[in-house]
This record gives structure tokens, sequence and C-alpha cells, in this order.
């Protein structure tokens, strides 16, 4: 028998799917080796630092979190537009395009970081304060160059290079903050993160040449904005909601509520890296087969993640409400009066995890417009229900409990415009279905309170009891569901 030719891959093919497969299993471990020493990080903060100080460190990070965006979608658009004109041979079009971004985004972040110097030169800040927005107006700099690196580097396929980056940055970062914060208390924990990103920005000129940008042009610089605005804007809405509630526990009740409030935002970070995880797996499929089939990418990719996540991630939630007291008690006792925010966040972060499965099917539809538009309201409310309830006196709780309203809020509103947009739903009773295990979720908590948890502290076998009791109930419920639906497989316990 004559075989073809084209039957058995060459060996120069099989050898370059070889190095593919073997810098996506770098880069991707990379990833996962920097978020578990985040993780670390994390919780090493509280165990330093005291509620005060730590809050303050909460407010410090929010600016090169949001100084992240200060290129206003030019980076988003660069980002796609780069490996395109690479392929294309457009050698000139990557250098004006790296020119408008890199120039143009320098600018921006020069402007934010001297009115963040002028502020702290002009305000009645204290030692701390001031010493911190200076760490990180310095941060926002070194970021600005950082991360024109890093979309430059994606672009040129060096993910071996960005993989090495994750690596030095994560063990640099969590060595310096274990020495300096020991010795210097929050001054060391500012030198940390300062020689970590002079040191990563020293690494990348030590390794790689970047290609040299072209000249700033305006209108390409605009135009890229233009481009990338709408999904910039979107994401931007997606912090807002998700810090709004530490920008109001600072302004209504001080840095030392702040830092309570901390174990409510550190257990939140932990829950959203579930739905953050499955997103990123099936958003880029979802994207493609839209163009295609648009029935079939919404029922395989958006339909059964969100109806999968509905299901498993009240496992996280109920577990993490029953032994959070507990685990806050025997590791950071100083911060047991954020024990009930944190268990309320944690309650509110059922249809905030959900609202993360959504953003595929927005970026898909092309309506980050009307998300965004929902996300600054959702914002809005929690900014007014927590003023209302702090005049009441709920304090913390009061704020948890507002956050986890305008999470549910920002969910049922992004369901319906979704469902008007492309059918997320045949009807409109499918938006309520998926709070179908939330209900049963409060109930399993309500019974396990009642039987297990009978005294103000329940001992740590208590809580492990209520924990088993919990899991199994929930174990059936999503078996039932999954039998019923058919958009996920039954869980199986293996012998």
């Amino acid at each position: 028998m004559i075989k073809s030719e084209g039957t058995m891959p060459s060996k120069s093919l099989q050898d370059e799917d070889g190095a593919l497969t073997k810098t996506i299993t770098k880069y991707g471990s990379s990833n996962l080796f920097y978020q578990i020493f985040n993780l670390g990080n994390a919780l090493l903060k509280p165990k330093l630092l005291s509620p005060e100080l730590l809050g303050l460190w909460s407010l410090l990070n929010l600016i090169p979190q949001y100084s992240t965006y200060l290129h206003l979608g030019s980076r988003t658009s660069m980002r796609y537009q780069l490996p395109k004109y690479l392929a294309e041979g457009k050698d000139e079009a990557c250098r004006e395009t790296m020119g408008a971004v890199y120039y143009g985004t320098l600018a921006l972040s020069i402007i934010a970081a001297s009115i963040l110097t002028v502020f702290s030169l002009m305000s009645p800040l204290g030692r701390e304060a001031r010493w911190g927005i200076w760490t990180m107006t310095s941060v926002l700099m070194m970021s600005c160059f950082f991360l024109y690196q890093v979309c430059v580097l994606k672009a040129y396929q060096r993910f071996d290079i960005l993989s090495n980056v994750n690596y030095i940055r994560a063990a640099l970062l969590s060595v310096l903050n274990v020495v300096l914060i020991l010795f210097f208390g929050i001054y060391g924990l500012y030198a940390a993160i300062f020689v970590t990103s002079l040191s990563i920005l020293l690494y990348l000129k030590y390794r790689y040449r970047m290609p040299h940008p072209g000249p700033y042009g305006h209108r390409r610089f605009i135009g890229l904005i233009r481009q990338g605005f709408p999904i910039m804007i979107y994401n931007v809405g997606g912090i807002l909601v998700a810090s709004s509630d530490k920008l109001i526990i600072s302004a209504l009740l001080g840095l030392e509520q702040l830092g309570y409030y901390g174990i409510a935002a550190m257990t939140l970070n932990f829950l959203m890296q579930v739905p953050g995880a499955s997103r990123e797996v099936v958003e880029s499929k979802l994207i493609e087969m839209m163009a295609t089939d648009r029935k079939k990418a919404v029922e395989q990719y958006l339909l059964r993640p969100l109806m999968v996540t509905a299901y498993l991630i009240p496992f996280f939630i109920g577990s993490g409400v029953i032994l959070l007291p507990e685990a806050v008690k025997l590791l950071f006792p100083n911060y047991l009066p954020g024990v009930e925010a944190a268990q309320i966040i944690l309650l509110g972060g059922f249809p905030l995890s959900l609202s993360y499965v959504l953003r595929g099917g927005i970026v898909a539809s092309n309506i980050q417009g009307g998300a965004s538009l929902i996300m600054l309201t959702s914002a809005l409310i929690n900014f007014l229900a927590s003023w209302l309830l702090v005049q009441f006196g709920w304090g913390l709780s009061g704020i948890a409990l507002s956050s986890a309203f305008s999470f549910l809020f920002l969910f049922l509103s992004l369901q319906i415009i979704l469902t008007r947009k492309i059918r997320l739903w045949d009807s409109w009773q499918g938006i309520i279905t998926v709070f179908y295990p939330f209900a049963f979720m409060l109930l399993f908590l309500f019974v396990a309170k009642k039987f297990f948890l009978l005294v103000e502290w329940p001992s740590l076998v208590e809580r492990s009891s209520a924990v088993l009791f919990f899991v199994s109930a929930m174990y059936l419920i999503y078996n039932a569901a999954a039998r019923k639906t058919g958009f996920f497989r039954p869980l199986k316990l293996k012998r």
C-alpha cells in the first residue's frame, strides 16, 4: 500500500509542536507559581502588620491597580495589532504602533505621578502615608515601562522570558517581604515592592533587547485608544466594583476598620480564582465560535460554565463561611472584628463569581459599553447603600452587605442585557434558575448552624463536622442537577 506524503507530520513540525507545548507548560507553571506565592504574601501581611497599617496598604495598593489603565486602551489595541503586523511583515507599522503607545502612555503616567506627588506634599498626611504614596508613584512609573515590555514580549512570542519574570518576581518579593517587614514594618513593605519592580526592569534590560519604538504619532495613539477603550473601561468598571468597598471604608470608618476588612477582601480574592481560571479557558473558544454558530457557542461556552460555576462555587463559599471564624482566631487573632463582614462578602461572592463567567459573552457580543454602565451603576449603589447603613450603625457588616447587594444587581443586569442580545436564556425564568444552588446553600448553612454550631465559638471538630455535612448535602444537589439539566457531569467519589 502506498502512503501519501502528508500522512505523517514532519520532524520539524513535531519539534515545533514540542517547543510550543514546552513553552505553554512553562508559562502556565510560572503563572501558577506566582499565584501561590501571592497567596503566601497575602497571608503574611496580616500576621506582621497592625490592622491600621494593613488598611493603609490596602488603600495604597489601589494606586498601581488603577494606574495599570492609564494607557486608556492603547496598549490593549497594540496587544492585538503587533502580531498581525509581524505576520504581514509590516515592520514600520510595528514601530509606529509601539512609538505611539510607549510615548503616549509615558506622558500620561508622568502626569498621574506628578498629581500624586503634589497631593502628597500638599495634604496633611502622616509619614507612613506620604512615604507610601511616594513609593507607589515610583512603582507607577516602573509599571509603565514593565507593562509595555510585557505587551511587546507577548507579541514576539517570548514567553520564556515572561516565565522567568514570574518566577523571579514571586520569589524575590516573598523573600523581601518576610525579611524587610520583620525589621522595618510598613517601610519594609514599601522597600520590597520598590526593589522587586526595579529588579525586574533591570533583568529585562539585561535579558532582552527591546525593539526600538518609532516616533510618537498622535493620530495613531488616538486611533489605538478608540479601538481599545471599550474593553479597557469594562475592565476598569470591574476593578471599581471590586474595590469600591475599600474606598467607602477608608472614607467613612478609617484605616483601622479597613485593615479589619482586609480579611474579607482576602477571602473574596481567593474565591474569585475559581471562576477566573475557568473564564480564561473558555473565553477565547466562545469568541471564536460566536462567529460561526452562535447558539452552540452560547450553550457550550457560556451557559454550561455558568451552571457549573453556580453549582460548584457553593462548596467553597459554604465551607469558608463555616471555617473562617476559627481560621482567623488561630492565624490572625487581631482581626476577629472583620470575621462577620468576611462571611457576608463570601456569600455575596456567589453572584460576583457568576458575573466573572459572563465576561466572555459581553466581549463576544460587543456590548462592553452597556456592561460598563451597569458596573458603574453597581458601584454607585454600593456607595449609597454603604453610606446609609453606616449612618444606621451597621459598620463593616453594613458595607459588606451593600457590596453583596451591588454584586447581585451587577449579575442580574448582565444576565438581562445578554438575554436581550444573544438569548442567553430562552425565557426570563432562566435568569432565576442559577440561584437554585444558592438557595440550597443557605438552607444547608442554616441546618449546619442549628445542629452542629450550637455555641458562640464552636471547636474545630464541630466546625469540621458541619463542613462535612454541608459538602455532602451540596454533593447530592450537584449530582441531581447534573442528571436533570445535562449541563455537566455528576461528581464521582473515587474509592
